[in-house]
């Protein structure tokens, strides 16, 4: 069952090493609430508001490409997510400044520059959806509680099943872990949207 059975009398101290490793997590800890604080995360539009527009291509696109010529169109930062193959693509598209015909507007423009890239072939436009800043909000409300709810369910069981020793030394890992996760986010500017959420509640 050892996993090196050539080497013997193996003995590695982790409990020795655990100021440093109080020390690594504190810097993680507080490095994370820091980019939080000061920084934020780089909600998409799920939290924000915008556009998303469903689109199956005819042939399989040069993603890079396609996102910089989108991008062009100066619209904000529009993200493009694959989902099924290749040919499936989300576009989201951040809210515009203005009134609703702004929004129509922008849609517009993302699917004249799709039709100009394959215009020998048809884009096939599926869905196309607008969020509302205050839909944002509430998903943002949302996605807390569901955080709290999670932690308080999890130390709850671990508190009845176990201890609440156990329970509390739990959620402090957990804190660390999903706390650790979101400021990587920060840090990295990457987008933050209900998949994301869902990511960090799979932490939990």
């Amino acid at each position: 069952m050892r996993l090196f059975k050539f080497v013997d009398n193996i003995s590695f101290d982790f409990v020795g090493q655990r100021y440093l490793a109080f020390f690594v997590t504190g810097v993680m800890v507080l490095g994370s609430i820091g980019l939080l604080t000061f920084k934020g995360l780089n909600y998409g539009i799920d939290f924000t508001g915008g556009v998303m527009i469903e689109v199956k291509t005819p042939t399989a696109p040069d993603l890079t490409k396609m996102r910089t010529d989108l991008n062009s169109l100066g619209l904000g930062n529009i993200s493009i997510q694959e989902f099924g193959d290749a040919q499936n693509l989300m576009i989201r598209v951040p809210e515009q400044k203005g009134s609703m015909e702004e929004q129509k507007d922008s849609i517009e423009k993302i699917k004249s520059k799709l039709n100009s890239e394959f215009s020998e072939q048809k884009v096939e436009y599926r869905r196309t959806e607008y969020v509302g800043p205050q839909v944002g909000e509430e998903l943002k409300k949302s996605g807390i509680w569901a955080f709290i709810l999670t932690v308080a369910a999890i130390m709850g069981y671990i508190w009845y099943r176990f201890e609440w020793q156990y329970g509390v030394a739990a959620i402090l890992s957990l804190v660390h872990d999903t706390t650790a996760v979101i400021g990587l986010f920060s840090l990295t500017w990457i987008h933050f949207d209900l998949g994301t959420l869902a990511a960090v509640l799979l932490v939990a």
